[in-house]
């Protein structure tokens, strides 16, 4: 048995709202970022990075399935995910 996840394959994500279906799921590193303070101050527009402060630098985005989430994409670090649901071959 294999706890690996194909981040290809994710069909669902759980977050404590509950499941979304998802049309594509990623991981990378992220941070809270403000553009619009960075081009008015003329300084560093990255708020806060992951890994400050003991929180994970890793993160999910994943782009809504759900009709009623047109256009919707959902960010937020990887400790904030329940469970996953993956499609699997032959089954």
């Amino acid at each position: 048995m294999s706890l690996s996840i194909n981040i290809n394959k994710v069909t669902d994500v759980l977050l404590a709202d509950g499941w979304h279906k998802v049309k594509s799921f990623d991981l990378d590193s992220y941070e809270y970022v403000d553009p619009e303070w960075f081009e008015s101050y003329n300084q560093k527009w990255i708020l806060h990075k992951g890994g400050e402060s003991k929180i994970t630098a890793t993160g999910f985005v994943f782009i809504s399935d759900d009709p009623t989430e047109y256009g919707v994409t959902i960010k937020g670090p990887l400790s904030s995910i329940i469970a996953i649901k993956e499609k699997t071959e032959g089954r």
